[in-house]
Parts: C-alpha cells; structure tokens; sequence
C-alpha cells in the first residue's frame, strides 16, 4: 500500500514537472516569435509608407542604404521565425503541457481516492497503470519538442516541489 502512494506521488511529480516545463517553453517562445515577428512587420510597415511617399521625388542615396538595411533585417527576422518555427513549437509545448497537465489532475483525484479508501488497492494500481502509460505516450509524442534545463530548473523552483528522502514530492 506504502509503495502504491509512492508510485502515484511519484507520477503526479513527474506529470507536474512536465507541465511545467513545457509552458516554461511554450512561453519562451512566444518571446521568440514576437521578437522576430513583430519588428518584421513593423519594418516592412515603415519601408513600404516612407518608399510609397517618396515615390514621386528624388530619393537621397543614404535613404536607399537605409531602406536596402532594413529591408535585410526584415528578411532576416523573417527568416528566423520561418526556419525556427516558433509558432509551431509554441502549440505544440502548449499542447503537451496540457496533457501533462490532464494526467496531474486525474492521478490527484486518483490518490485522494486511495487516501480516502474509495478506491482499492486492485483497481487504484489498474487505474495508475492506465495513467502511466498515458504519461509515457506523452513523453514519446514530446520527444520532438524538448525542453531546456532553464524550464527544467523553473519547474524545481516551484513551492509546491519538496524533496523527500532522495526523491521529489508533492502530494503529502
């Protein structure tokens, strides 16, 4: 019984850990995908209104320099948020965070069911093998879509992750 509440203390850890770190993600790259994205747009915003209303006079030689400069950046940013994908990888974290975050919620209930005697040792340890898989689906769907050890690091930093006895908990 002791080694059940642990397995279930230890998935809910794990699951909370992985929601965590995969919205630490989604949100840095939300960062990255305005800090490319927007500028791009504002470039080409300002290119297009100072060229358009230029159009009918002599355009100064240092003006084309400046617009040829900004019209690289804006390629350039361009380029970034293409080649890196920022909004896919943003989903795609959110996404894996909120099913980290369905199997938190479910081995919650499932222990508080246990704890409460609700549940039997027999169909707790069936439900909790249905719950571990479903986490272990979840890793193998996230394995393209890492995570760094700065949201990793975030997600230990939690009030709600104590360690006890070598191991990180936190259901009490």
């Amino acid at each position: 019984m002791e080694n059940l509440e642990l397995l279930l203390k230890e998935l809910y850890t794990k699951a909370y850990l992985g929601k965590c770190k995969n919205y630490n993600a989604a949100g840095r790259f939300k960062k990255y995908k305005n800090a490319t994205g927007l500028p791009g747009i504002l470039v080409n915003i300002t290119l297009g209104s100072v060229l358009f209303a230029d159009i009918s006079k002599t355009i100064p030689d240092y003006i084309k320099w400046i617009a040829a400069f900004l019209s690289f950046t804006a390629a350039l940013l361009t380029g970034f948020q293409t080649y890196f994908n920022y909004q896919k990888r943003l989903e795609m974290h959110d996404k894996l965070g909120n099913d980290f975050l369905y199997i938190e919620h479910e081995v919650y209930k499932l222990y508080q069911k246990f704890k409460m005697n609700k549940s039997s040792v027999d169909e707790t340890l069936k439900q909790y093998d249905f719950f571990d898989d479903k986490y272990q689906q979840i890793l193998k769907k996230s394995s393209g879509f890492p995570t760094n050890k700065k949201d990793f690091e975030s997600a230990l930093r939690s009030k709600r992750i104590k360690k006890e006895n070598d191991s990180l908990s936190i259901l009490k």
